[in-house]
């Protein structure tokens, strides 16, 4: 995909006891945010809802710390972890935008855009690297595309023919491109499938722009700083591939999930998954089988045509052949 997406597994030895915290952190958060909307109530109408949701959720990580917390820690991780492979050092024009989602599941198909840009910047500059780390499992998988924003503003999918679908599993970590790639979680199958929360930890990286964002406060998370930041503590280990799956994704899916978001269309996505090896793989690419309605009807007309060829042979063979006992 144009997005460059790909996925490893986060390991380490006490992996699953900070996992325990981090989950804590993100329902924390929900309260944490409650006190920051009142304390920054004189915004709320100054500016546009999606903006003042982005700036009031999201943190900014503190580079000049030598020690972390361990959320902060795994941000910094995550960080350097990218910043390596793809040939970056962590100066001061990089900066770590990251925030926490606990949402419980729903029925609605939800599509994330950068707010920030669009509004503060008009877009000149976007992340560079978008990132997701989940804490937990759950089946509303990650939908990412390789539509742009403006192909989205001018709504043309013509060209576009797959999209890739990520399932939260514990100590997944996922990243693709996050100039302007559209994405979001959909519930692609029926609510009553769903059990667990939607735990997750999102981390984007920019080059020459800081968002104005506050920095993460360790203390308001009743969280230590006990691990030094230049020890590494997580370790990536490959994800297997992406499984394919052929099907039909048309400009008129594409314009159902981008712009209503349809729980039929979600439910079809789930359908095709479900009969399509679902239960043997967590990542999947949809692509386009190629085969559209114009050539199904053209290879029906063809099948038409050359049977009433080969009828019209036999019956004209038929009285060649009464024709010439006749004569004899």
């Amino acid at each position: 995909m144009n997005c460059d997406l790909r996925s490893w597994t986060i390991e380490y030895p006490d992996y699953n006891d900070d996992i325990e915290i981090l989950k804590e952190c993100c329902k924390h958060n929900d309260d944490i945010l409650l006190i920051a909307d009142k304390k920054m109530a004189h915004l709320k109408d100054k500016l546009p809802q999606p903006f003042y949701n982005s700036i009031l959720s999201s943190y900014l990580l503190n580079k000049t710390k030598e020690n972390y917390c361990v959320l902060e820690k795994y941000v910094y991780d995550i960080t350097m972890f990218h910043l390596t492979r793809l040939g970056f050092q962590l100066h001061d024009d990089i900066h770590v935008q990251f925030w926490m989602k606990s949402g419980k599941n729903s029925n609605l198909c939800e599509l994330h855009r950068d707010w920030y840009t669009d509004y503060e910047n008009k877009g000149e500059k976007r992340a560079f690297l978008s990132t997701i780390t989940y804490l937990e499992d759950n089946d509303i998988p990650t939908l990412i595309s390789d539509v742009t924003i403006n192909e989205y503003k001018e709504r043309k999918f013509d060209k576009m023919n797959k999209i890739a679908l990520s399932f939260p599993r514990a100590g997944k970590h996922i990243s693709f491109l996050g100039r302007d790639y559209f994405h979001g979680h959909y519930s692609v199958f029926p609510v009553s499938d769903y059990s667990n929360s939607r735990c997750v930890l999102v981390v984007k990286l920019w080059d020459g722009l800081r968002p104005p964002l506050r920095y993460f406060d360790n203390e308001l998370f009743l969280l230590d700083n006990v691990y030094n930041k230049r020890e590494p503590l997580l370790k990536f280990v490959d994800s297997k591939p992406f499984k394919n799956i052929t099907s039909t994704i048309d400009e008129d899916l594409f314009k159902s999930l981008l712009f209503s978001a349809e729980a039929d269309t979600c439910y079809e996505i789930g359908k095709k998954l479900k009969t399509n090896g679902y239960y043997d793989a967590d990542n999947f690419i949809i692509e386009d089988s190629g085969v559209t309605f114009f050539y199904i009807l053209l290879f029906i007309c063809c099948l038409i045509v050359v049977f009433f060829y080969f009828w019209e042979s036999v019956i004209l063979r038929e009285m060649i052949d009464y024709k010439s006992s006749k004569t004899a």
